[in-house]
């Protein structure tokens, strides 16, 4: 298992049974670290980021986000694109207003003061409490295998493997789209 450090932002190397000091744990980088069936995934934990190999689905998964390494490591599923270290949609714009989906130079759907509009992604822009800031709108806007989940305050979305269902909800169109 990869930890950080807690004040140098080095890594260190610890058998997977000890505990290392900081708040993010890596027993794997991408899914090529694990076993068949598995993915890299960040763990739905709270108090800390912890990476490990688990099943994307089913009731043995532990899987928010799968992690990934852009250009050299394990390729994501069909359709979705290394982005930021994690898995996400190839395609990724929210639907907005009349259905529509918002171009890809402005693929955020804000919701304020009772109008819809496409934004661009504003880096650490949280929404505020009279705004909602959909990064996806429908399970559809995520493509397959990808979930649209809220935020704990219920005031953003984004596409994500497994929705926190403690903590967030997951959007769906019909019954059938969420399990």
């Amino acid at each position: 298992m990869l930890a950080p450090l807690k004040a140098g932002f080095s890594w260190q190397c610890v058998a997977s049974e000890h505990a290392a000091e900081g708040s993010e744990r890596y027993a794997c980088d991408d899914t090529s670290d694990c076993s068949h069936g598995e993915a890299c995934c960040l763990g739905f934990e709270s108090g800390s980021r912890s990476f490990s190999c688990s099943p994307r689905v089913g009731p043995d998964s532990n899987c928010q986000l799968e992690s990934c390494i852009a250009g050299d490591g394990a390729a994501c599923p069909a359709n979705q694109a290394c982005v930021d270290g994690a898995c996400a949609p190839r395609d990724a714009r929210a639907s907005c207003g009349q259905s529509q989906r918002c171009p890809l130079a402005t693929p955020i759907c804000v919701w304020g003061n009772g109008v819809a509009g496409c934004h661009a992604p504003a880096a650490a822009v949280e929404a505020s409490s009279h705004e909602v800031r959909l990064a996806c709108s429908r399970p559809s806007d995520c493509g397959t295998q990808l979930r649209c989940c809220t935020n704990p305050l219920l005031n953003a979305t984004r596409c994500q493997v497994g929705c926190d269902l403690a903590n967030e909800l997951e959007l769906c169109e019909r019954e059938s789209d969420c399990a």
